[in-house]
């Protein structure tokens, strides 16, 4: 989309997407931070702890998978402002349970609501014509939920107790699901005619689609194991402290959000094949060194550099795919359901590998699906410009 186009769009369009986005990468965070507080009060074991955790994850990726197909009946609006107060309303309910029977369902709930919310990347996608600069600057904002997250679950359960965060998370949903009813208000469904059945079909029968799949589900998996493993890693084997690994974990969501605001300054001037080529090579890079990192100072460059590989890549494939989805949402839900899958499944291919191998092996899971993503870029960059599909 040219700027004049873009000039069009409503800033609440966009301002109601980066809240949204926000929001979701600061419960994503504030859920973990606050786990050992929810677990002590309900007399939680680890297992069920751990349950409580997945069925999260699990809700929000079978909901990215269908959330497409139904925001092609129904529009991306309705789909993404229902998400959300799906979400303020199963986490309000959490505030007052008695017991933890209906702590599950409820996360699982709140999970659906969450994968319903991806949509909101579809909706940017469309509405920009694919921009790469606008979907860096709305992951801008994930970023910057993910890193304030747990310095505000260690402010607030302080002064009020994990309750005061879940709250606060609520509200901060209850206040997107109204902004982006407002805000998308032309993301309507689409009148019968306007766009035949078959399109929203036609992306699946592309090969570049499913370049794209694998691309999603890499980046994703190499993101999670970052979230999951890199201070369990760093701790267990004895080359950090606690506190230095936790500082580690901050530091890669410090470079993801400085990666997407520099990329959403340049990313007009850089071909997004080329973006790709250059965040998944720095990616492999530093995932390799970061296994021969043996001091803080080794360690704190590596997952820098780590982020700021991992920074782009979401944003930039999103908007490279944007011509092959052509905005069916069918296509779009089942490629971010890949994408949760790979966030899913992937904690649990390094913690196999680090219960046959040895801790210090885990972060060949790392390295194994840094890999992958760029073969895909390189696929892409190779292939893509020189067919139709």
């Amino acid at each position: 989309m040219n700027k004049t186009q873009t000039g069009r769009i409503p800033a609440l369009f966009f301002v109601s997407g980066y809240v949204l986005i926000f929001s979701t990468a600061f419960l994503a965070l504030a859920v973990g931070a606050v786990l050992p507080d929810i677990t002590a009060e309900f007399s939680l074991s680890y297992e069920q702890s751990g349950l409580f955790l997945s069925l999260l994850s699990i809700g929000n990726m079978g909901a990215l998978a269908v959330g497409g197909y139904l925001s092609d009946l129904i529009g991306k609006r309705a789909v993404i402002s229902g998400g959300a107060a799906i979400m303020a309303a199963s986490l309000a309910v959490i505030l007052m349970v008695p017991s933890e029977a209906a702590l599950f369902p409820l996360i699982f709930i709140c999970g659906l609501g969450w994968g319903a919310t991806g949509m909101i990347n579809g909706a940017v996608t469309e509405a920009t014509g694919g921009s790469a600069t606008h979907l860096n600057r709305l992951h801008m904002s994930l970023a910057a939920g993910a890193l304030s997250a747990p310095f505000y679950a260690i402010l607030a359960v302080n002064m009020g107790g994990w309750r005061m965060v879940v709250g606060t998370v609520a509200v901060m949903l209850a206040v997107s699901a109204v902004l982006t009813f407002v805000g998308l208000r032309k993301m309507t469904a689409h009148k019968t005619g306007e766009r035949p059945r078959r399109a929203q079909w036609a992306p699946f029968m592309r090969p570049r689609y499913y370049v794209f799949v694998v691309m999603m589900f890499s980046y994703a998996a190499c993101e999670s194991v970052m979230n999951g493993w890199v201070t369990t890693y760093f701790k267990g084997t004895e080359i950090l402290t606690h506190m230095e690994a936790n500082i580690v974990l901050s530091l890669v969501w410090a470079a993801i959000l400085g990666g997407r605001i520099a990329a959403s300054v340049i990313g007009g001037r850089v071909k997004k094949e080329l973006m790709l080529i250059i965040c998944g090579g720095l990616l492999l890079l530093t995932a390799v060194a970061v296994m021969r990192a043996d001091s803080f100072a080794g360690a704190a460059v590596c997952v820098v550099g780590i982020g700021l590989g991992l920074s782009a890549l979401f944003p930039t494939a999103m908007a490279s795919a944007a011509p092959v989805l052509g905005g069916s949402g069918a296509a779009m839900g089942i490629m971010l359901g890949f994408a949760g899958f790979g966030a899913a499944t992937s904690p649990a291919t390094a913690g196999m590998i680090a219960e046959r191998t040895g801790l210090s092996y885990s972060m060949w899971a790392l390295v194994g699906f840094a890999t992958l993503l760029l073969v895909k870029a390189l696929v892409h960059l190779l292939f893509g410009r020189h067919h139709s599909d």
